[in-house]
């Protein structure tokens, strides 16, 4: 039965180009979004680029630009980024659109009409790259200042700057109720145990606005000392996973009500915080549901350190990878993009951290894609092509099928097996034991043709064959659109040789 299924990347800083971290998280939703709509689900896959803040303002400063020309620069490279690596999302949001900067203004009405916003000053220490407020204890200790712990680089002192601030420690009571009562709301479940300590830990009231600079949305409601404020760039930029959603200028709408409750939020772990506790408190503060999981994902590191735009010598350019692996000449495979793809699913679990390696990737390549699905698909359809013109696949009882011995009747429990376990696993948005269970199948269906032997079989014409050669298509069938949401490329020529329309969708076994 069809099901609504709605899942959001984080929307990316256009400070800098885009690098291999943000195409993980958006190529991971890819994967899961295919899935879904192979499966005939109301899929809707949301990406998209956040343009508000310091760290915009002071970016498009350095490059002598204002900062909507530098979002205009650096927003469509996102874009043909997503385009070039065939990423399939619905809708491409900027925060500087008008539709996102609306429902902003109506989230902060709601939240202001609850009675949780009051103005005050805020101090205390602020890291530019992170876009967020720390305490001591969260940092780094570097000499006479603090550093980030993320970023690495020094955080900047605020001394009393006038702000709007959120009534956050009012939610910290509801927040844990709704934790507890939804353990998939946060996962994996290590990290619904970190926000649980954190929120334990004791939550204060959040500044929600900001005056010593001016890129960014104004709050709909003037400071009685006539200081000018910009809307807090999360609570900005978190609004979009509905503003993408919402009617025009309504904080709500058909779509709203059909979506959002099936709504996944996949991050990275380093924006936990935001995700699982203050998004949820202003939603909750605006009378608004929730929604249904925070999947959060470990970071790809470089010799150890996370690959980030501050930090060049981790910045690796997904496009440029992709190209420089080029198209393999083994079995006329897509290695390019499709092998960047299916390396960042496999290696790590989702949670997990994973360091980039390119001994790993060919590593993965060698074995996995051309050695265990290649040499399969070479071997297979060469038998098929040379044998079935003196023998037609069919079905007798010479086969056995009630013998559990029978390598026919193993394959095709196996093969049964298999569809339910990787459906189980992408349900579960877990791809790389979603590509494990694949993989374990390609190789028992390599293992079948050492079993069987059809060049022996054919040899004496022994009509075994026509059921072998049959099991071996049905195979290759069952792995195209088994590997499709993870190698959408690689899936279509493989149905292409199998005689299936290359521009059929590809739907669920």
């Amino acid at each position: 039965m069809s099901q609504p299924f709605y899942i959001t990347t984080p929307i990316y800083y256009v400070n800098d180009a885009p690098h291999l971290g943000h195409a993980y998280t958006t190529i991971v939703a890819d994967a899961i979004a295919r899935f879904h709509r192979m499966r005939g689900d109301a899929t809707f896959m949301l990406t998209g680029t956040d343009e508000h803040g310091q760290k915009i303002e002071e970016a498009a400063k350095k490059r002598g630009l204002s900062p909507q020309e530098l979002c205009d620069q650096v927003a469509p490279r996102f874009q043909e980024m997503w385009k070039t690596l065939g990423i399939s999302n619905d809708d491409f949001i900027r925060t500087t659109e008008p539709r996102h900067k609306a429902i902003v203004l109506e989230l902060w009405k709601r939240i202001s009409a609850n009675g949780d916003l009051y103005l005050t000053t805020y101090q205390g220490w602020y890291c530019v790259g992170c876009e967020a407020f720390y305490k001591e204890s969260d940092l780094i200790k570097d000499g006479d200042t603090f550093a980030c712990a993320t970023h690495k680089k020094p955080v900047d002192w605020i001394d009393k700057e006038r702000s709007w601030f959120f009534a956050l420690s009012k939610y910290a009571e509801p927040l844990l109720e709704h934790i507890e009562k939804n353990p998939g709301f946060i996962q994996p479940e290590q990290y619904r145990t970190e926000i649980k300590a954190f929120i334990k830990g004791g939550l204060r009231d959040l500044s929600v606005s900001r005056t010593s600079f001016a890129w960014g949305i104004q709050p709909p409601e003037p400071d009685p000392e006539g200081m000018q404020h910009v809307i807090y760039v999360w609570l900005d930029a978190l609004t979009n996973y509905l503003s993408a959603l919402c009617e025009p200028g309504q904080l709500g709408g058909p779509r709203v009500d059909q979506l959002w409750p099936s709504a996944i939020h996949l991050i990275g772990k380093d924006i936990l915080r935001f995700h699982a506790v203050y998004w949820p408190a202003f939603l909750l503060s605006a009378g608004l549901p929730l929604p249904r999981t925070i999947l959060a994902h470990g970071w790809w590191t470089v010799r150890g350190e996370k690959i980030s735009k501050s930090m060049p010598a981790t910045r690796i350019d997904p496009v440029k990878l992709s190209e420089a692996l080029g198209e393999s000449s083994a079995f006329g495979l897509p290695i390019g993009i499709d092998a960047m793809r299916y390396y960042l699913m496999r290696e790590v679990p989702l949670g997990n951290d994973g360091d980039f390696t390119f001994e790993s990737l060919f590593g993965r390549y060698n074995a996995e894609l051309a050695n265990d699905l290649g040499n399969l698909i070479n071997r297979s359809l060469t038998m098929i092509t040379r044998y079935a013109v003196d023998v037609q696949p069919r079905r007798d009882d010479a086969f056995h099928f009630d013998n559990t011995e029978n390598p026919h009747w193993q394959l095709e429990v196996h093969a049964r097996e298999t569809v339910r376990s990787v459906a189980a696993h992408l349900d579960a948005c877990m791809p790389s034991r979603a590509l494990e269970q694949v993989w374990r199948f390609v190789r028992i269906a390599n293992g079948y043709i050492g079993q069987t032997e059809p060049w022996a079989m054919a040899k004496v014409k022994n009509p075994a064959l026509a059921h072998t050669l049959w099991s071996l298509q049905a195979s290759l069938w069952l792995i195209a659109r088994l590997v499709a949401p993870v190698l959408p490329a690689t899936s279509q020529l493989l149905r292409g040789w199998l005689g299936d329309s290359p521009e059929t969708p590809p739907t669920w076994p």
